[in-house]
């Protein structure tokens, strides 16, 4: 399977992910990305359409009931409205963010104790056989603009405007076989990952002691880690 790729930014654009020791040690340790299941992401409207799209996707749901007879059929649940959201349970997700810095407003929010730090141009290279969606999320959507009702890529690709400072780059990648089969997807899964080979760099927390960066050096190492880890720069001492 090839890579889809969205609305990409440019090559050398900066990614980060701000995780904690365990995920860490689980990437390092087994070269695996996990991928949560996008309607466990905590945002409720994860995957969801704008008001243009309702109409559209009623007549759509119309037709897909006429044309199905078979309650076996994976389609049938879609052509109930009140049931589309169910594809969120099929769709799972890896959420970067594109900065050129680390960020004050992505340490608060996650409170995790690491960021990794790598390229786009990088993470492309290793997703490139895994048959991923990878893209930038739309902040918002012009309300006069439906989802076309087939596309479930487009909604998880958006989100709303006030999520804008997430700057997020997101892979997106589907357990086609659930669905067909209409059975219940996991609550998440992994994919080979060659961190030796993405990761440019490990960044500690603000306002961590010297000894949590040579622990976490130290991890990192343990796992074929060779890289820099770093102290956040945002612990550099003022001017004045």
């Amino acid at each position: 399977m090839t890579t889809t790729i969205l609305k990409e930014p440019s090559l050398d654009a900066r990614i980060w992910r701000y995780i904690d020791i365990e995920k860490l040690v689980t990437m390092l340790g087994e070269n695996m990305l996990y991928f949560p299941r996008a309607d466990m992401l905590g945002d409720p409207w994860e995957g969801s359409v704008n008001a243009a799209s309702l109409d559209l996707r009623e007549r759509y749901a119309s037709q897909l009931r006429a044309e199905i007879t078979s309650v076996s059929s994976p389609w049938h649940e879609l052509a109930t409205l009140e049931k589309w959201p169910l594809s969120r349970q099929y769709a799972f997700v890896s959420c970067w963010h594109i900065n050129e810095s680390e960020s004050a407003a992505m340490w608060a929010l996650y409170g995790r104790p690491v960021a990794i730090q790598s390229t786009f141009a990088k993470l492309k290279k290793a997703m490139g056989p895994q048959g991923v969606h990878i893209g930038m999320v739309q902040y918002g959507r012009p309300p006069d603009a439906p989802f076309d009702p087939t596309d479930l890529l487009g909604p998880l690709f958006t989100k709303r405007p006030s999520f804008s400072f997430e700057q997020e780059l997101r892979i997106v990648s589907f357990d086609d076989n659930a669905f067909h089969q209409k059975a219940k997807a996991g609550v998440g899964f992994a994919l080979r990952f060659p961190f030796d080979e993405v990761i440019d760099a490990i960044y500690v927390a603000p306002d961590r002691f010297p000894w949590q960066r040579k622990a976490i050096a130290t991890i990192a190492q343990k796992f074929g880690y060779t890289g820099p880890v770093k102290h956040s720069d945002m612990d550099a001492a003022p001017l004045f």
